[in-house]
């Protein structure tokens, strides 16, 4: 019974996603689409006039969304759907900052307007809290996660950058180490929630079994660089081969899934 495992959603609005509310994020979005068009545009300072009053308005969209059940629900805050370009957008804000970076950052702003329209793909509503997600573990885990997919997704995007043009050299493995490592610790973590909620620290589902792989895959990509035969352009283009699984595993298991826990606000 469903009114049962989630209560909270006998006792809240279900229309409480009205399009005003996701009004939002359209206009995150917009702002977002309009920062790479500026950039496309060559024009240094422009995408930032826009990124920055996005990235604001989709932190408050986020604390917002967090408390829409009528509780702090740090997983409606941390779900990847909307946390993953406010991930993007904070990389991005972050190399602009940094001297001598500043000329990179624009190149997130493509996998950062992607990820915020691939969000249009998802139903809008929350998945109210549970018993087994009322634990620090468990948006620890998603935090941890969903920080670590960022990494990912900017080290193979300045990979690219770097395949076309030789620059970002040292910063596009960077982001792959520190990725590989947030996503170490989402594992650790991960485990240690999956044996309080379920009584076992592993199960053979495809959501762990892709968790295993993608780490097996970044654990083999940076430790390949010790043989004699690897260079950086090798570890550029097999950092591509990362950004497709993480496009696979995030966006294609999430649309295809069958056994969705219900939403409130649809």
């Amino acid at each position: 019974n469903k009114g049962e495992a989630y209560p909270f959603a006998l006792h809240t609005n279900r229309r409480m996603i009205s399009i005003p509310f996701h009004i939002n994020f359209w206009a995150v979005t917009a702002l977002y689409a309009a920062a790479l068009i500026a950039f496309l545009c060559r024009r240094p300072a422009l995408p930032f006039v826009f990124l920055g009053p996005g990235w604001l308005i989709h932190t408050v969209f986020l604390i917002r969304r967090a408390g829409l059940v009528g509780m702090w629900s740090p997983y409606a805050f941390f779900e990847e759907t909307y946390f993953l370009p406010w991930c993007l957008a904070s990389l991005a804000l972050g190399l602009r900052c940094i001297p001598g970076k500043s000329p990179l950052s624009g190149a997130l702003l493509f996998p950062l307007t992607a990820s915020a329209l691939l969000s249009f793909l998802f139903p809008p509503g929350v998945i109210p809290p549970n018993p087994k997600t009322q634990t620090i573990f468990s948006w620890l885990f998603f935090l941890l996660e969903v920080v670590s997919h960022a990494c990912f997704i900017a080290g193979g995007t300045l990979g690219i950058v770097y395949l076309l043009r030789e620059e970002a050299a040292r910063l596009f493995h960077s982001f792959l180490v520190w990725g590989f490592i947030l996503y170490s610790a989402a594992q650790v973590v991960g485990a240690y929630w999956a044996y309080l909620g379920w009584a076992t620290p592993l199960h053979w589902s495809a959501r762990h079994l892709q968790s295993a792989s993608l780490w097996c895959f970044y654990a083999a990509l940076l430790h390949l660089r010790y043989l004699p035969v690897w260079n950086l352009k090798t570890e550029a283009r097999f950092s591509l081969i990362g950004l497709a699984l993480i496009l696979i595993y995030g966006y294609g298991g999430a649309l295809t899934e069958t056994n969705a826990p219900p939403r409130i606000g649809g």
